[in-house]
């Protein structure tokens, strides 16, 4: 008796050996649920809307006025990186956020139509469960069960023997092998006690206990045999269940579909295991491409909001100077000495910057509002972006053999393409696999005990005249009955049609995925290409737009000079230049924004941008010692930016809008304010500080502006 519960235990513990841990500690779910309603579970009312949760009505040209709130873009990428959003809108790198919602789409979940890095941050998790499901199919299974029959017939011959009670209990663990085999043990006891039990030669015990022992093995031996295929295969080999109790051989085959309900409310079947971890690999890399979008577009974002802020300062600046040119011509026009012909040109000048002016501030709260949602930023919260780390100004020749094998090797899209190409060659495997013959080895050994009871040490004399004990325990384990079986069984399709279609189909999607990576790697290098002759265009492009701008810059104070002295014949070129000045400024500022979002650009052609960023990706908790947010710390260093550097035009133009504070200041666009002058009593009608919504004058009213160009460096004379 001892030897075979010994035996019994060790047998229950190798079949066991399938069970693996929760794939993440309860800590790290626990965090990755953080911030959700306390009961979403149960509770349908969290989908029921409560209002609106801005703070109030978003700015506009009218009411623009805000407190400022200084941004770098490392605090920028921080707070993308927790709840921003990875658009595509007008394509990649573009730093548009998207504003499409979800649609129906035929039943499926929309949860793969938006792109909130929160919600693409639970994919490759989910992806991790189904892996888990794909590996369980090799967890043990415990199945008992126990049944009480009762029989009643009539009286009347052989069939009267029936009657009486029968009771049958099995408890068996199942286990699915690795080769794809099935193997189990079970422990089976019957009890039969009749009401007119047959007496003489065909006397039986009654009641009469049936104990037994069962070991079975089933295996596959040509198709679906081999760890390699039942690691591709989306479910176990099924079993006939000759080798084990019905009720276990049922539960077994039962348990090969997942706890899923799809549009049909039938289970499906957990993928294969390599076909499993070969789209959590997917999933990871896609969430890569889609972090890598983030991250793109929110420096691109910004750089936009940069440019647009250097637009809005380029025409305020041209802005005071056709308020200066209309000052004296409005005095000139009155005492008599000019005509309308140059007059109202000067003053339609004045107007026309009054629109840019208006256009540009427009363009700032255009920017503004893409950088705030790809950050995941509220759309008001009353206060304006403004950002202050400092473009990208020096040149940067990069190693093209270096470029392209990064691109080669870390773009995820190529990963993605791979990953196709893998899965292309499992289904061809996998479909190769059904062109073999099923033969399948079946077996059991089974130890059996008799008695009429369970306990005691009676005994009986049995039709043989040997004398057996009474217990049916103690019958078990002296081995005297025992049953085994053994068999094959061989199943083979006529012709294989079905199966020689189904390899041609596969082969030729392999043939597809190939052709489609070939294609995603042209693509690349497509891209790459691209960014690598921007980068030396941008760049040289920032260097003669400067000379134009300074140019025009002294075409403008000389043509001004000549202006004020009362040389109106050269009323038009000082229109020509100003309009100029404007637009090779605003020129300027592009060529400087393009060339960092090409640097960025080229970046995540290279499939490098997370690392230059100093983004890593990582499972599960925090680090230890992590106790800050990334955003803290660089919203801690925005702030020391903005105390240690001084604001300069050509670096900070959204700290320059409207900075001037009605002091005449000289300044110069690439080394910033100089020394205010002094002034005893400076215009009461001067330019507010900071004052977005400025909107200097009124028509036929022109009124005294700081006396001072910051556009181009010099001072103005006095009318």
């Amino acid at each position: 008796m001892k030897r075979w519960i010994a035996a019994l235990l060790c047998i229950a513990l190798v079949q066991g050996a399938g069970c693996q841990r929760i794939y993440l500690p309860k800590e790290a779910i626990e965090e990755a649920h953080a911030g959700l309603p306390a009961n979403l579970e149960n509770d349908p009312g969290v989908a029921v809307p409560t209002g609106s949760t801005a703070t109030g009505a978003p700015a506009n040209v009218d009411f623009p006025d805000r407190e400022a709130y200084y941004v770098s873009l490392e605090e920028a990428l921080a707070r993308g990186l927790e709840s921003g959003t990875a658009s595509a809108r007008g394509g990649a790198g573009q730093g548009l956020v998207d504003d499409n919602l979800v649609s129906n789409t035929g039943g499926g979940s929309l949860n793969n139509q938006v792109d909130t890095i929160r919600i693409l941050a639970l994919n490759p998790a989910i992806q991790t469960a189904a892996m888990e499901q794909s590996l369980a199919r090799f967890d043990a299974v415990w199945v008992s069960a126990a049944n009480w029959t009762v029989t009643d017939n009539l009286q009347q011959g052989l069939a009267s023997f029936n009657n009486g009670q029968t009771v049958a209990v099995s408890s068996s663990i199942v286990k699915g092998l690795p080769t794809g085999g099935v193997s189990n043990i079970s422990f089976i006891t019957n009890y039969q006690a009749l009401s007119t039990p047959p007496a003489g030669a065909f006397g039986v015990l009654n009641p009469q206990y049936t104990t037994s022992l069962q070991f079975g093995f089933e295996q596959p031996l040509w198709r679906d045999y081999g760890v390699e295929i039942n690691q591709l295969l989306n479910r176990l080999p099924g079993i006939g269940g000759s080798t084990m109790p019905a009720a276990a051989a049922g539960a077994f085959n039962g348990r090969q579909t997942v706890n899923s309900q799809q549009p049909s409310f039938t289970g499906t079947g957990s993928e294969g295991i390599l076909i499993a971890r070969t789209r959590l690999d997917a999933s990871k890399s896609e969430f890569e491409r889609n972090l890598n979008g983030l991250v793109l577009n929110v420096e691109v974002a910004y750089w936009r909001l940069y440019q647009a802020y250097g637009r809005l300062y380029a025409y305020e600046e041209v802005l005071r100077i056709a308020h200066k040119a209309w000052i004296i011509n409005q005095a000139k026009f009155t005492a008599g000495t000019v005509g309308p012909a140059v007059y109202h040109p000067i003053r339609a000048q004045y107007e026309e910057f009054r629109g840019e002016r208006v256009a540009a501030l427009g363009a700032v709260l255009e920017a503004e509002r893409n950088l705030r949602g790809l950050m995941g930023l509220p759309m008001e919260d009353g206060r304006r972006l403004v950002p202050v780390t400092s473009p990208t100004l020096a040149p940067y020749q990069p190693n093209w053999d270096a470029a392209i094998q990064d691109a080669m090797f870390q773009r995820p899209e190529l990963s993605l393409a791979r990953d196709n190409l893998r899965l292309a060659q499992y289904n061809l495997q996998v479909a190769k696999n059904f062109l073999k013959p099923d033969l399948r080895f079946t077996g059991f050994y089974q130890p059996i005990g008799f008695g009429t009871r369970l306990d005691g040490d009676g005994t009986f004399v049995d039709g043989s005249g040997t004398q057996r004990p009474t217990n049916a325990f103690r019958s078990l384990s002296s081995g005297d009955f025992n049953n085994w079986s053994m068999g094959l069984t061989l199943s083979v399709p006529i012709g294989f049609r079905f199966e020689n279609a189904a390899v041609r189909g596969s082969r030729l999607a392999l043939a597809q995925s190939y052709y489609l990576l070939k294609d995603q790697e042209e693509r690349a290098t497509r891209a790459l290409t691209q960014q690598y002759q921007k980068l030396a265009e941008w760049y040289r492009l920032i260097e003669t737009r400067r000379a134009e701008r300074k140019a025009y810059a002294e075409a403008v104070e000389s043509r001004f000079r000549e202006f004020a002295a009362g040389k109106t014949t050269v009323a038009d070129f000082l229109l020509d230049s100003q309009r100029r000045l404007a637009t090779a400024q605003v020129k300027e500022y592009e060529a400087i924004s393009e060339y960092n979002n090409t640097l960025a650009r080229f970046e995540w052609a290279k499939g490098n941008i997370l690392k230059h960023n100093n983004v890593v990706i990582s499972e599960g908790q925090l680090p230890p010692g992590t106790g800050v947010r990334a955003v803290e710390h660089e919203r801690e260093r925005t702030q020391a930016t903005v105390l240690r550097e001084r604001p300069l035009p050509f670096l900070q133009p959204g700290r320059m809008v409207g900075d001037l504070k009605g002091n005449p200041t000289i300044v110069n666009l690439d080394e910033g304010p100089l020394v205010p002058q002094p002034q005893a009593n400076p215009p009461a009608a001067a330019m507010p500080n900071g004052n977005l919504n400025f909107q200097p004058g009124q028509p036929g009213q022109p009124r005294q502006l700081p006396n001072v160009n910051p556009a181009s460096g010099f001072e103005l004379p006095q009318s």
